[in-house]
């Protein structure tokens, strides 16, 4: 056992299952609905310039999500519709990309990357070698927004403790559910995050990513 006065719970796509585990009587509901994506990784077939350093986006072209984006690691990364119906796996286990999706991103890459006329006048295409391919899960909810925000600690004492009080923070936080903007979005979550810890006002509006609690629940528990 670790003591410690506050816990923040971000397991991204693990989040709900997590809290489930260490507070199984807790009525909350986290609304999450995990988004699967595969991917393929490719050498860059070209020199390393400025421009290979972007990220292309060719969703009006195809009808739906696909994106390219090169790396300064000589590579270029490819994705496309994210699956909602893949089941997770547990924490620490394997994902295996869908075989189909990943030879729809092949042939989009042979489309895309290498035409058949190849680049700049080249008689031949360019060789494409794939460096790598697998899955990855997104923490999303079904609202779309993540969570950020503080468990109250009436929540925990369901009322069985008189001093309990909703401006009473039980030291457990929530935060997770960007989905595919979790990087983006980190410093300002970190930030955000760090004043609900230390029971400051955070500098923007966080009412529309607050906790949805159950409606009724026969448990009491102590925090």
């Amino acid at each position: 056992m670790i003591p410690a006065q506050h816990l923040i719970l971000a397991a991204g796509p693990w989040t709900a299952s997590l809290l489930a585990t260490i507070l199984p009587l807790l009525p909350i509901d986290l609304g999450f609905s995990p988004l699967a994506g595969d991917f393929l990784v490719f050498q860059n077939p070209h020199g390393l310039t400025n421009s290979s350093l972007s990220a292309v986006f060719l969703d009006s072209i195809v009808g739906h999500k696909l994106e390219f984006v090169g790396w300064n690691d000589k590579t270029i990364w490819v994705c496309a519709q994210a699956n909602s119906s893949a089941i997770l796996p547990e924490p620490g286990s394997f994902h295996k990309p869908d075989p189909n999706m990943i030879s729809e991103l092949m042939a989009y890459a042979n489309r895309f990357i290498n035409p058949a006329h190849g680049y700049h006048g080249q008689k031949n295409p360019l060789e494409l070698r794939v460096v790598n391919k697998g899955r990855a899960f997104r923490p999303s909810t079904k609202s779309g927004l993540p969570i950020i925000a503080a468990v109250p600690r009436t929540k925990l004492t369901h009322g069985w403790r008189s001093d309990a009080s909703d401006d009473k923070l039980s030291g457990i936080f929530v935060c997770s559910g960007h989905g595919p903007h979790g990087i983006v979005l980190g410093m300002g979550t970190g930030k955000i995050m760090s004043d609900l810890v230390l029971g400051q006002e955070p500098e923007v509006d966080i009412s529309q990513f607050g906790l949805k609690f159950k409606a009724h629940s026969e448990h009491r528990f102590h925090p």
